[in-house]
């Protein structure tokens, strides 16, 4: 199980104890993650994107 899985299982988690409906996968939580990450992207510059991309190089990610 990764990060992502683990983050929504405890987010679940958490919305089942307040009584509210978890969220799903594919509709709620992955189009979440990506629209966070272009929010995110957008208040930076290129410089500030290269550096950031730049942790991943031989991570496997693309290998």
């Amino acid at each position: 199980m990764d990060q992502l899985d683990l983050q929504l299982d405890s987010t679940n988690v958490e919305l089942r104890q307040a009584g509210e409906d978890p969220l799903e996968k594919l509709m709620h939580w992955y189009p979440m993650i990506v629209q966070k990450g272009l929010d995110t992207l957008e208040e930076m510059d290129a410089e500030e994107i290269r550096k950031e991309a730049e942790q991943f190089e031989g991570s496997g990610i693309d290998d």
